[in-house]
């Protein structure tokens, strides 16, 4: 078993690169779901054009699909502000483990990471999940002071779950666009064939 110094110093280096992979997978999600949402948008204004009833129902399908990039931005602002800053951050994680008694999430997230680290620093986001799980369960034992370690409080379970729960909800409005997409082409379709 490694010493604590020696797993806070991994913790700490790698916590950055963390906050920086999971804003970027964040941020691809909802990008694409504002994508999705936007083109079904467009294709289901076109194909339902003439009822009131339809251009309401469209706009409150697709509408939510259009916003969540800006939604989703303000809702990972703290791990923007980590990644944004990654040396301060591994300062601040230094501070932080090194008050933390060695245990077994610790244990765990160092062992990950130092997995990650030989993967030439892939991440992936099935990755960034599970890492973000292990960093909430360390961060949870011992609260991070927000007056000195105010970047740390990007990792705490509530945060990560209301932004895991965006990227919930970005891939259930990514699919709902989707489908509205497809229907409405079809729809546009048959009435192209149709004459």
């Amino acid at each position: 078993m490694e010493s604590t110094e020696s797993l806070v110093r991994i913790v700490a280096t790698w916590l950055p690169r963390l906050a920086r992979r999971a804003y970027q997978a964040v941020m691809v999600i909802a990008g694409l779901a504002g994508l999705a949402g936007v083109g079904a948008m467009v294709l289901a204004l076109t194909a339902w054009h003439d009822s009131p009833v339809s251009i309401a129902l469209v706009l409150a399908l697709t509408a939510p699909a259009a916003l969540v990039p800006l939604l989703t931005s303000r809702r990972i602002r703290p791990l923007t502000t980590a990644a944004t800053a990654p040396e301060e951050t591994a300062r601040q994680a230094q501070q932080y483990f090194s008050r933390v008694v060695s245990t077994v999430e610790l244990t765990e997230l160092a062992e990950r990471l130092t997995t990650v680290h030989r993967q030439r620093n892939r991440i992936r986001l099935r990755g960034v999940l599970r890492t973000s799980h292990m960093v909430g369960a360390v961060l949870d034992r011992v609260h991070p002071d927000p007056r000195s370690q105010p970047l740390l409080a990007a990792f705490t379970p509530a945060n990560l779950r209301r932004i895991w729960l965006g990227v919930i909800a970005s891939c259930w409005l990514w699919l709902l666009s989707l489908v509205i997409a497809i229907t409405a082409s079809f729809k546009l379709v048959l009435e192209i064939l149709a004459g």
